[in-house]
């Protein structure tokens, strides 16, 4: 048997409603599963036919690609919605850890897999302060100019 992780999910912030269809919605299951009696399966998912049985994937990739059809969006898989998200999130400035929590993911996988890499992100990375070399004005002392690496052949004594 499969473990399921629970996580709480903010969907009425995201989708004002959404929680007043959920209980309309389990409210209705339950209508079902009295109806069905016995025949009702109870595998605990939350989208179900009057059976109980779990709606199959491709009902919700179809519907998806006939409303980005009727939108005049380009058709993409629905599990790329999920990537744009992240991305959107991502470079809008929030942080890793709370973009992760609300997929669901650790931060490492959120970023191996939904943040992708850039060269322009590179360059952008390598232009902070932090990374540029400090440059601090050296005393050189008879000895140390002495141990310092060789020219040549020759200590470089006296530079």
């Amino acid at each position: 048997m499969r473990v399921v992780a629970h996580r709480t999910v903010p969907v009425e912030a995201m989708h004002p409603g959404t929680v007043g269809a959920l209980r309309s919605l389990k409210v209705s299951q339950a209508a079902d599963r009295l109806a069905a009696g016995t025949a009702y399966t109870d595998g605990g998912l939350v989208v179900v036919d009057a059976l109980g049985v779990g709606v199959h994937p491709d009902v919700y990739s179809d519907r998806f690609r006939a409303l980005c059809r009727a939108a005049g969006v380009p058709v993409i898989r629905l599990h790329q919605v999920r990537h744009t998200v992240a991305l959107l999130l991502h470079r809008a400035g929030e942080a890793p850890a709370d973009v992760a929590s609300l997929l669901g993911h650790t931060v490492g996988t959120h970023l191996a897999v939904y943040v992708p890499t850039t060269q322009r992100g590179a360059r952008r990375a390598v232009s902070v302060r932090c990374w540029r070399p400090v440059r601090t004005p050296r005393t050189y002392t008879r000895e140390s100019s002495v141990r310092r690496p060789m020219r040549d052949g020759r200590p470089n004594v006296g530079d």
